[in-house]
């Protein structure tokens, strides 16, 4: 009788602890399955002359896990740089500069711009093209160049603030000439910028700053509120 109610007792016990195991697992599955390959990407940039890459997945609330803790808080650091000036290279890495005089300097972009107006729509080459959608697609804002450009101690520059809708509102621009475009975050060329000599298809796919505060990856969708063109 004792032994029955011994191997009772162990069964009841293993019962127990085979729930017990079963529920953790399923909080831990709870917990990883808003994680998918789908949402994994990677960043690689440089700051500095020194070259960082990691790899970071995306939960279903976008706030971002990396891989590698220190480039984590590296872009933690660089997000508090308040005129963080990005340059976009051609293979699609980044480099990051602590302002847009530096990043001049480093990456020979020409100090003489180019004076650019909108565009008619009788004219089929502008020299830049704005676009609401991804993939130059949706409603189009046209540049050309004009006819004499001015020198670099003249303000040659669009002010997209000043052109209603624009304003915030673009996600992807064809760069027709390959001239060098810098875009900032905010109106009169201030704030975070962005500098590429390529079209850009979806500028949602190009990251600006990582915040701090919720832990999300910023992108330069829908916020570019000023853009200079620079002559090569």
């Amino acid at each position: 009788m004792k032994k029955t109610i011994i191997y009772l007792t162990i069964n009841a016990l293993s019962v127990l602890f085979l729930v017990s195991c079963n529920n953790e697992e399923d909080s831990f599955l709870k917990n990883s399955s808003n994680i998918s390959p789908q949402n994994e990407y990677s960043i690689s940039f440089t700051y500095l002359g020194k070259e960082y890459s990691t790899s970071y997945m995306l939960n279903d609330d976008s706030t971002a896990i990396f891989a590698d803790k220190n480039i984590e808080e590296k872009l933690k650091d660089l997000s508090q740089i308040p005129n963080l000036s990005t340059y976009l290279n051609k293979d699609g890495t980044l480099a990051f500069f602590d302002n847009i005089e530096s990043l001049k300097k480093e990456c020979a972009v020409p100090t003489t711009a180019v004076v650019t107006k909108s565009a008619t729509t009788t004219e089929s080459n502008p020299l830049v093209t704005f676009y609401k959608d991804i993939f130059y697609q949706g409603k189009a804002w046209p540049f050309e160049q004009n006819r004499t450009p001015l020198g670099p101690t003249d303000k040659a520059v669009i002010m997209i603030h000043k052109l209603g809708k624009m304003n915030d509102n673009t996600l992807s621009v064809k760069n027709n000439i390959g001239f060098s475009i810098t875009v900032f975050e905010d109106k009169d060329y201030k704030g975070n910028s962005l500098t590429f000599t390529t079209s850009i298809e979806n500028f949602d796919a190009i990251f600006r700053r990582f915040n701090t505060n919720d832990g999300t990856i910023a992108t330069w969708k829908n916020c570019i509120s000023s853009f200079i063109v620079n002559n090569n």
